[in-house]
């Protein structure tokens, strides 16, 4: 018999007052069936809020606490650092919106740099810093570097739209660190590569984001299979030996009745990140239709013995037993969303 586990973050929507929301601009009892009744009938955890690279790596089996740096550089080589190389970093550019305010770290999706563009910039930073840090690609939009450096830092998910000062990278080398960026971003601000992009009415590199330079500590895992378009969790899937596939646009029974699998959903988010309301709300009723409600079906038909939901601060749990529990009334779409809210952190 196999389980099915969903990562699906920012399941209860966007930080806004969605009890303003008229009863009408909510979807209907069908609209979110399947999803209603895995929220009234699951066993429900409260989870301590983490970051997206967290939750995804946590499920793949890594163990990784709330404290440490996450070990995403290494996991971007699939390789362990050498003894004698400075460590190794994620060191990603990116674009920092300044306004009236404050000035914070917008999606670094966003900037949309060619490769080109990104091995232009990363030649320029290793002929200037060529005595301090070595930068690599990885990716146009993932780059890494080798500098020894004792720092804590947040994710890039963790930071965006949060005031840069609030965000930037603490411990023992911070002042350090602020110091290289702060000449990284003077090399940036005249580079040929931005003078192009703004005048083609592109957002310019004007920052580049330290993190993820962890240890990695793998654990055993149950999952045989990880359905994801994220490149972390296809990183993370590849290093602890769990077969990846793409995520399917329906659930098909013959996929998910064999192994012990693992959807993990986050095109979500962008909604979440803008609070955008309506269109969290149509990604909910996607996720029900195209997930929820196949694997329910699933779960009644016996083929699978659990249903689990992920999701920031809740973990849910739905097994046979607890589907068949008839006598306890389904409330509204709203209701169920406002309740969870109110009872697992917002």
């Amino acid at each position: 018999m196999a389980q099915c586990h969903l990562l699906y973050p920012g399941l209860l929507g966007p930080a806004v007052p969605l009890q303003e929301l008229a009863p009408a601009e909510w979807p209907d009892r069908s609209g979110l069936a399947d999803l209603v009744l895995l929220f009234r009938r699951a066993q429900r955890r409260s989870l301590v809020k983490q970051s997206v690279e967290h939750q995804v790596l946590t499920q793949l089996g890594y163990s990784v606490s709330a404290e440490a740096e996450l070990p995403v550089a290494l996991l971007r080589t699939q390789s362990e650092p050498e003894s004698t190389a400075p460590r190794l970093w994620c060191l990603d550019p990116v674009y920092v919106q300044l306004d009236r305010e404050m000035a914070y770290l917008t999606d670094p999706a966003q900037l949309a740099l060619s490769e080109n563009e990104a091995r232009e910039i990363i030649a320029s930073l290793n002929a200037h810093f060529d005595d301090i840090m070595h930068v690599r690609y990885h990716a146009p939009g993932q780059w890494l570097v080798n500098i020894d450096l004792d720092v804590h830092t947040m994710t890039p998910t963790q930071a965006m739209q949060q005031d840069i000062n609030r965000v930037q990278a603490s411990g023992k080398d911070a002042s350090r660190w602020r110091q290289i960026l702060n000449e990284i971003q003077m090399l940036l601000h005249a580079h040929p590569v931005n003078e192009a992009r703004m005048a083609s009415a592109k957002p310019p590199v004007n920052s580049l984001w330290l993190w993820g330079g962890g240890v990695l500590q793998t654990g055993p895992t149950v999952l045989d299979v990880v359905y994801t378009d994220d490149t972390l969790a296809q990183s993370a899937a590849l290093r602890n030996a769990v077969a990846r596939e793409t995520i399917p646009t329906s659930i098909m029974t013959d996929q998910f009745t064999a192994r012990n699998s693992l959807l993990i959903l986050t095109s979500q988010l962008e909604a979440v990140r803008q609070k955008d309301v309506y269109a969290w709300l149509a990604a909910l009723q996607h996720l029900d239709q195209h997930y929820v409600m196949p694997l329910l079906a699933m779960l009644r038909q016996g083929s699978l013995t659990s249903v689990t939901l992920w999701s920031d601060t809740l973990q849910l749990q739905l097994d046979k037993s607890r589907l068949g529990r008839w006598w306890q009334r389904l409330p509204q779409p709203a209701k169920a969303v406002l309740g969870l809210r109110e009872s697992y952190g917002y």
